[in-house]
């Protein structure tokens, strides 16, 4: 009978026997008879004594073995779960029996779907693997991992995960703001709109802007509405205006043409999409843009996933649970979130620099300025027409390199140049026109700008709020995991020194760096030098030791659950004269716990 602590309050879990048929390396009926007591188990390589394991595995991983994700295993493992030997007539299954008398069984189809009833009240789906099972090949994979790895390992095991998972909501919802309500469209274009008030009107002021087009209207539209609304008014007037320019002569229309030509700007978007060209390569690596269009693809392709439970990577032909998947795409996209700004930035500037050419291309076209565009091709500018003519602009949004930029400049500024000269000649009467047809494009931009820029104001407040709730959660996780790691961390030195007394490696500790959210370290020092990592100076046994204090330090805070544990073959990593001591480990902190060890060390079983 074991004994336990006065005053603590336990939820009892010991297994009886876990039985298998065609699971893995079981065949006909095997069972493996626990008692509901700790026991050692010595098998072969080969001998099928990680079955048993396997079978914990799946029923913690719903359905899914960790060494099993391959593309070989089928779409949901059955070329790995299901015994290769297995009779047509015959299921793989398998059944765990709890003390209690309660029994899970599990019963896995050809195409390795299954079934799973009984022992409702263990619930043993919702125990957690990482603190439940522990394989000689998962030993040192922890102290190998990024810090941003060992953070996504241990989050839950800290007990930190539903507020990480808040934290990610809102980050991804601050995200989902940006893209919906395209706000790194509308500051652009806010920008665009204020440049080009800026270009007529200076540093005017609102008042004097709608005191200009005041007097437009009642210069052009005396006789029209008596509006008072600033933008209605400059609506009123382009309509005005493009009437007396339906009017004009022919001489006078060749003047307007040339002008509409001189007052095309080539010169700012060619700049702003090779500023933005040079932002997002130095933010991406070489593929980024192939990435983030298969990630557009991905995105699509999961919006019409439905009752399926699992699908086939594309990239490397594993199956991967939908749901997974889902969260696999969503944190893509959220890593990949400030260059899509980056990027969206610059798919706006090139399509600003693509609307320029569009209107160079339909002025150039009107028979108004032919005889001018003979008289270019005269003085050598044949060869410009020729790129322009055979220039793909709708290509251009698909791809703007630096040499696009480049042949665009040599070939279309100097045509630009050529019609500012010739505009210089247009009548007065022309050239007021044109002037207040601008002033009044220019002025509707600086209306729309006071409405874009309120919108704006709008989503950038509601960004920066959700981001500020983001860096409060994330501030409160990095000071209760501190708390936690201080706790753990006594664990892993208590039973680092049982496993390695005197041997000059001391101080170990999970560390939760100040400068990264989402970090997760082990620090040390090694015979009285501190270390920043274990992988300097640690051997590959050592490393495995820590990894196994580790894991059994995050198994004890559950202690209060009382839920077995199961080691596959970890003693193998641990040479002769350490092995002893993961007994003596797991005597003085697991003795009131049921242990399961899998061994195929004959010399350290015996």
């Amino acid at each position: 009978m074991h004994r336990w602590p006065r005053g603590r309050r336990v939820e009892l879990m010991r297994i009886e026997s876990i039985t298998l048929a065609w699971f893995r390396g079981a065949a006909e009926s095997v069972a493996l008879e626990l008692g509901s007591k700790s026991i050692v188990v010595y098998g072969e390589n080969g001998s099928g004594k990680s079955s048993f394991v396997d079978a914990v595995e799946h029923v913690l991983n719903n359905g899914r073995l960790g060494h099993l994700a391959h593309e070989y295993s089928g779409k949901h493992q059955e070329k790995g779960i299901i015994n290769t030997l297995t009779p047509k007539s015959k299921s793989a299954e398998f059944r765990i029996k709890f003390k209690e008398n309660s029994e899970l069984c599990v019963e896995i189809q050809r195409n390795g779907t299954f079934t799973s009833s009984g022992a409702e009240s263990v619930a043993m789906n919702t125990w957690d693997y990482q603190r439940t099972v522990l394989r000689q090949n998962e030993i040192a994979d922890f102290i190998s991992q990024t810090k941003g790895g060992k953070y996504s390992a241990l989050l839950p095991l800290l007990g930190l995960d539903q507020m990480e998972v808040a934290a990610e909501n809102l980050r991804q919802l601050a995200n989902a703001v940006e893209q919906e309500t395209n706000l790194s469209q509308i500051k652009f274009r806010l920008g665009d709109l204020r440049n080009k008030r800026t270009s007529i009107f200076g540093e005017a002021t609102d008042s004097q802007v709608s005191e200009k087009i005041e007097n437009l209207h009642k210069a052009y539209c005396a006789n029209k509405s008596t509006t008072t609304a600033p933008l209605a008014r400059c609506k009123e007037l382009e309509a005005e205006l493009d009437i007396r320019i339906a009017g004009f002569s022919a001489h006078q229309k060749t003047h307007l043409t040339l002008l509409a030509v001189a007052n095309l700007d080539i010169k700012g978007p060619v700049g702003a999409v090779r500023t933005a060209n040079g932002n997002l390569a130095g933010a991406m690596e070489l593929l980024i843009t192939e990435k983030l269009e298969v990630l557009k693809t991905a995105s699509r392709f999961v919006g019409k996933l439905k009752d399926e439970k699992a699908v086939k990577c594309p990239a490397c032909g594993q199956s991967i649970a939908v749901e997974a998947f889902r969260t696999h795409v969503e944190t893509e996209k959220g890593r990949l979130q400030a260059i899509i700004k980056i990027f969206n930035i610059r798919e706006t500037a090139i399509g600003t620099l693509c609307d320029t050419l569009n209107s160079l291309r339909s002025n150039l076209a009107k028979a108004d300025i032919k005889s001018w565009l003979d008289g270019l091709v005269e003085r050598g500018f044949a060869g410009k027409f020729n790129y322009f003519d055979g220039l793909n602009i709708g290509a251009l949004r698909d791809s703007c390199a630096e040499d696009d930029l480049r042949k665009i400049e040599v070939n279309l500024s100097p045509l630009l140049d050529a019609a500012t000269l010739a505009a210089k000649n247009a009548p007065s009467d022309v050239q007021q026109l044109v002037t207040d047809k601008r002033s009044v494009e220019a002025a509707s931009a600086a209306f729309e700008a006071e409405t874009l820029a309120g919108s704006e104001e709008r989503v950038s407040v509601l960004v920066s709020f959700l981001g500020f709730l983001e860096k409060g959660i994330r501030a409160e996780i990095r000071l209760q995991a501190k708390e936690v790691i201080v706790d753990i961390s006594k664990d892993i030195r208590a039973m680092w020194d049982i496993l390695h007394p005197g041997e000059g490696i001391e101080d170990i500790r999970l560390i939760a760096p100040d400068t990264s959210d989402k970090a997760i370290d082990i620090g040390l020092k090694f015979h009285g030098v501190e270390q920043d990592s274990p992988r300097l100076t640690l051997s590959e046994g050592y490393r495995n030791s820590l990894g196994l204090c580790i894991f059994l330090a995050m198994a004890k805070r559950e202690a209060a659950k009382d839920r077995p544990l199961f080691l596959d073959d970890v003693v193998v990593s641990f040479d002769r004269n350490h092995r002893g001591m993961i007994v003596e480990l797991l005597d003085k902190e697991f003795s009131d716990r049921q242990v399961l060890i899998l061994t195929h060390d004959r010399e350290w079983y015996t």
